[in-house]
């Protein structure tokens, strides 16, 4: 079971083990930041308990943790299983949006993970099937959000390898509002939306860079629980 002190974990939401779909999902972290709960709930599909988001109007708000300011270095770990990959679709937004290199989320662009920043960010080379769980992983390490050096994204353990977000412009990332948010953009900018359509569970925020044996060791974790035993293949 991978560690939950001493390793900079600022956030831990699963919903393994719940019952019921709590008001507040409960921060497994040592810390506090908790994430109110808007309409999600809980799924068991195949026995796999998971938060669900119907694409519309549900989501989950917390804290991320992470120092606000310029280069926020962290990593953001998640398994998901999407209904629909629809372009700029959010899975999980860290900080505010509707200002450029103001925030850090995960979400879908031509039917593959991106990790975004508002105007700067790179593309997976990995193709997301609908209606199958992913264990996906964005690593940053400070700097130009469009710097392909910076970012790693995994994807079920592996490199999922990394090219540029169409349209992306240079441009430092300065963390802004210690908003977190799950199922959708917030954009504080201007009307919410863009919301995910399908299940987060083991969702992890780290307030440093994961290396590739400490990924794999997150996969190697859950694999089984998730994927059964397409995990062997």
């Amino acid at each position: 079971v991978p560690a939950t002190t001493g390793t900079q974990l600022e956030v831990y939401y699963d919903a393994k083990d719940l019952t019921t779909m709590p008001s507040t999902v409960t921060d497994l972290s040592p810390n506090s930041n908790g994430g109110s709960v808007t309409g999600a709930t809980l799924d068991s599909t195949d026995g796999i308990d998971s938060f669900k988001f119907n694409g519309s109007s549900q989501y989950v708000t917390g804290t991320h943790g992470l120092t606000t300011g310029s280069d926020p270095v962290h990593t953001i770990s998640l398994w998901l299983n999407a209904v629909e990959t629809t372009d700029f679709d959010y899975v999980v937004q860290l900080g505010q949006g509707g200002t450029s290199h103001q925030q850090s989320a995960i979400m879908f662009k031509d039917n593959k993970i991106s990790h975004a920043h508002w105007g700067s960010g790179v593309l997976s080379d990995v193709t997301i099937a609908t209606n199958v769980w992913y264990h996906v992983v964005a690593v940053f390490t400070g700097g130009n959000g469009s710097d392909l050096s910076k970012h790693k994204i995994f994807i079920n353990g592996e490199d999922g390898g990394i090219g540029p977000f169409p349209g992306s412009s240079d441009g430092a990332v300065v963390l802004t509002g210690t908003q977190l948010t799950l199922g959708r953009n917030n954009n504080q900018g201007g009307t919410p939306g863009n919301y995910f359509n399908g299940s987060i569970a083991n969702f992890r925020v780290y307030s440093k860079a994961l290396n590739a044996d400490q990924v794999k060791e997150l996969y190697d974790y859950q694999k089984d629980y998730f994927l059964g035993s397409k995990s062997q293949v």
